[in-house]
């Protein structure tokens, strides 16, 4: 294989969950003209597929291409391609068409290998034209050639175009990978602008990347560490806060072995309760959410502070008053203090408040905006609809990510107000109280809530989670000695 750039290995030292993607895409690329699209979300391994079916034998003696795109405020047209096509300096086939030409002015490091300039056109779109066939004719000099130009959802109108162009019509030697995140395609959200209809002879394929399952969280984390194995119920733990999303495991995989794991797997739920949301996470939600507008930061701000998936009326009804949002519900007390004894608002799984009003029963302030925050935020892939009209995040970590930079006085102010919208349901979510209470700061309507709960857990015959929950309200160091006594 010839490449100007060098096929680094990412994270793992083996590609894990992926063989029927691999063989697709392999068998695609020896199978020119050939066109693989490979569809995924942020950190599923989109890239690292691609880098490892590049390094295969079946690839030896093939020029390969690395172009990606970026997200560039300013207009940058066909710079993927130029990029790619600078890598052929010192390489380029003698005897190429005088179309070629065309390419000078934005090759200059190839400017000794490449025909005379043409002469100048007037015409914008005979020029766009004129350069599309230059670059197509010096492709196909290459002979077996593959093409790559991944975060295709970046791509500028030009670059977009030039590869419809390409892959219309692909010289006979090429193969061409497009690598995208269909959430964040623009427009009707097609890779390529619109529908895409291979011409015959071309091999077409479509390569989806999923989460990966328990099993293969397991042998990943095995690889990264170096050990044999992985127990189940670990790997059924890594798989539940990480989602199965490869990027995101190895990111906490390295944090664990930073604490000296896995010497001890059993201390390894501990380890994970007490890690910091690695930096590479928390760095890439920060991005997401710098991308959305107010009302939508607003909306997964709220659910970062519910915690659990919620839905679209207690989302609204805890974002309310916020920046970006219309009205203001505020952080309203009760006029003695206290709670009433009918708490809640949801079920114990965040569940609505019945007709969608606040405790008082008037509507939910803010809550038009709030929904289409909240479409945003799912189109964008922050925010996930986990059914039965709930909405919350991805992974766990991603909501840690989002709590964990909020400043203390917004958490705060959130959390009384999930208290006040969770303070009407029957039966009262208590541990969701006892939870916001602590959070918010109010030690007395924590007590009260906390031992309410560890008293309906044991009533259940839930004596794990009663004992649970009364640790939890013991380690604190600031119950008084009489309540400590009495717990």
């Amino acid at each position: 294989m010839t490449s100007s750039s060098v096929l680094r290995r990412l994270g793992a030292p083996v590609l894990v969950g992926r063989t029927d993607e691999f063989r697709t895409l392999l068998d695609a690329l020896t199978r020119p003209p050939s066109v693989a699209l490979v569809e995924g979300e942020a950190g599923i391994g989109k890239t690292r597929l691609i880098r490892e079916t590049l390094e295969a034998p079946a690839m030896r003696g093939r020029h390969v291409l690395l172009g990606a795109c970026h997200p560039l405020r300013e207009p940058f047209p066909y710079g993927p391609f130029f990029d790619l096509l600078r890598q052929l300096e010192g390489r380029v086939p003698g005897r190429l068409g005088a179309v070629c030409g065309a390419l000078r002015p934005y090759l200059p490091e190839l400017a000794d290998a490449l025909p005379p300039a043409p002469e100048p056109l007037q015409d914008h779109r005979a020029r766009q034209h004129r350069l599309f066939r230059a670059v197509r004719a010096l492709l196909a000099s290459l002979g077996q050639v593959v093409v790559v130009v991944e975060d295709l959802h970046w791509a500028d109108d030009g670059t977009r175009d030039l590869v419809r162009f390409l892959i219309d019509e692909p010289p006979p030697g090429m193969a061409t990978v497009l690598s995208y995140r269909r959430e964040d395609l623009p427009g009707a959200g097609l890779p390529l602008g619109r529908a895409y209809r291979h011409p015959p002879g071309t091999t077409s394929v479509l390569i989806p990347l999923r989460p990966l399952d328990v099993s293969a969280v397991g042998s990943l984390t095995a690889a990264i560490t170096g050990s044999t194995a992985v127990p189940a119920q670990l790997a059924a733990e890594l798989h539940e806060r990480t989602a199965g999303i490869p990027f995101v495991l190895e990111e906490v995989v390295r944090g664990l072995a930073a604490s000296g794991f896995p010497a001890g797997w059993n201390a390894g739920r501990d380890t994970l309760d007490a890690m910091e949301v690695p930096t590479l996470l928390r760095e890439a939600m920060a991005d997401r959410m710098a991308a959305l507008t107010p009302p939508a930061v607003a909306v997964v701000r709220a659910a970062a502070v519910l915690r659990i998936p919620a839905t679209e009326d207690l989302i609204a009804a805890v974002a309310a008053g916020e920046p970006g949002l219309d009205g203001a519900a505020g952080d309203t007390p009760y006029a003695d203090g206290a709670w009433p004894g009918g708490e809640g608002g949801a079920d114990a799984s965040g569940g609505p408040l019945a007709g969608g009003a606040d405790a008082g029963g008037e509507p939910f302030a803010g809550g038009a905006d709030a929904g289409g925050g909240i479409r945003e935020a799912v189109l964008a892939g922050v925010l996930y609809d986990v059914g039965d009209d709930r909405y919350g995040f991805r992974h766990p970590l991603a909501q840690q990510a989002v709590y964990g930079s909020l400043p203390g006085v917004d958490r705060r102010r959130l959390h009384r107000r999930a208290m006040a919208r969770l303070a009407a349901a029957e039966p009262p979510p208590l541990v969701q109280l006892a939870y916001h209470a602590r959070r918010a700061g109010d030690l007395e309507a924590w007590l009260r809530h906390g031992s309410a709960a560890a008293e309906a857990a044991r009533e259940l015959g839930d004596t794990a989670v009663a004992v649970e929950i009364l640790e939890g309200l013991l380690s604190d160091p600031e119950l008084r000695a009489g309540d400590r006594a009495r717990l």
